[in-house]
């Protein structure tokens, strides 16, 4: 019997869209079956941000932790020991582990998921070091193969998610409920819901509003909204207790300007929900049908306005924009056959690319002033502590 190959995961340990997406990748993609899978999930210990708490099916979990005043050329020889514990795929998300790997080399074959602009500014820092990427919209995927070279290799691969049965469309004789689903923060555009439901009660429309989040701007949004009793915050442990709260409510609302992909959008729809977002060029939101779904012109907040008050007063069409929504999202994003597609670039890309020459960056990148191998790492701390302060 052929010996499973290794494959590690290196994900950014706390909860958001690219560790829920990798989670998603593994846990339908049936990787136990053909991989022996490891996942690494590192974080700084500064990070105030929740832990990722889903289990991952794997055949074992490693966890690095480091604090950004540590000694950076010391944390990157020590993730580097980590990362090459076991030879064979690595799968990455972030900057941290490609600069491990650029300034210590691996043996290992690497590919880079490119989620957003922030990943793709990171492919060509690190063009030379990655053996294949994987994009999941086809901007970026058209960015990467410009380059007129066959090497490495450039993938597009959407990203599914789980879809149930088909919601109950039907009219309902309510107050329409609307859910926002995001990180609290400026570049998601929670803080211009309060100015959405304002500007809606000035034209007698009332609608009950559900946040599910967490992030920094937690304390001023409900500050924001003390005056007011028609809106919830919630910030669930599990993503299924998500889907069943978004399960009964009629509009997903998202003015966010930056967007790499669109999970909670994708999730959304999945639900049932007609979504409101922004015209953005990039990602799910780009591809979005006129029949399914709105898309407001950016910084357009009346447009958010307008577009609830006219699914508030013609529920027939609310109930036919749900259906085109859910219908959309099972037809192309379906996690059952995306993840599989992932599984399946994984299996046909090894073969073609050879394991044993040592990758490592032919241009070294200058680290601190402090990072330097031969600072033992409880000086660097401590010098860096008294500098910050």
């Amino acid at each position: 019997m052929k010996e499973k190959r290794n494959i590690t995961f290196i994900i950014h340990d706390r909860v958001g869209g690219v560790a829920y997406m990798n989670h998603q990748i593994i846990e339908y993609g049936e990787f136990m079956d053909h991989y022996t899978v490891r996942i690494l999930l590192f974080k700084q210990k500064e990070d105030k941000a929740d832990r990722f708490t889903e289990k991952f099916k794997a055949h074992e979990v490693d966890y690095f932790n480091y604090s950004r005043y540590d000694n950076v050329y010391l944390t990157l020889k020590k993730l580097n020991k980590i990362i090459n514990k076991k030879e064979g795929i690595l799968v990455t998300n972030d900057g941290i582990e490609l600069q491990s790997i650029g300034l210590f080399g691996t043996r290992s074959l690497v590919y880079a998921i490119v989620h957003d602009f922030y990943n793709l500014k990171l492919a060509f820092g690190y063009y030379n070091l990655i053996d294949s990427f994987i994009c999941h919209t086809e901007v970026y995927t058209k960015a990467l193969k410009s380059s007129g070279e066959n090497y490495p290799g450039v993938t597009y691969l959407p990203h599914g998610v789980k879809i149930g049965e088909a919601p109950l469309f039907e009219e309902k004789d309510r107050q329409l409920k609307i859910v926002f689903i995001g990180r609290f923060v400026e570049s998601k555009g929670v803080q211009f819901l309060y100015d959405i439901d304002s500007r809606l009660k000035e034209k007698q429309i009332d609608v009950q509003w559900i946040l599910i989040g967490k992030g920094p701007l937690e304390q001023s949004l409900k500050e924001q909204w003390h005056n007011k009793k028609n809106v919830s915050f919630l910030s669930p442990a599990e993503n299924e207790e998500v889907m069943n709260i978004a399960r009964d409510c009629d509009l997903f609302v998202s003015p966010s300007l930056y967007e790499g992909y669109g999970i909670a959008l994708l999730e959304a729809m999945s639900c049932g929900l007609v979504p409101l977002v922004y015209d953005l060029p990039i990602g799910i939101s780009s591809v979005l049908p006129s029949d399914a779904g709105f898309k407001i012109p950016i910084k357009n907040i009346e447009g958010f306005v307008n577009t609830i008050a006219l699914l508030n007063a013609d529920r027939g069409l609310l109930v036919k924009i749900k259906k085109n929504a859910w219908q959309f999202v099972a037809k192309e994003y379906n996690i059952i056959e995306t993840s599989k597609n992932y599984l399946q670039s994984f299996l046909s890309n090894e073969n073609d690319m050879a394991i044993g020459s040592k990758k490592i960056s032919k241009k070294k990148k200058s680290l601190g002033l402090l990072d330097k191998s031969f600072l033992p790492n409880i000086i660097v701390v401590q010098l860096k502590k008294i500098m910050n302060k």
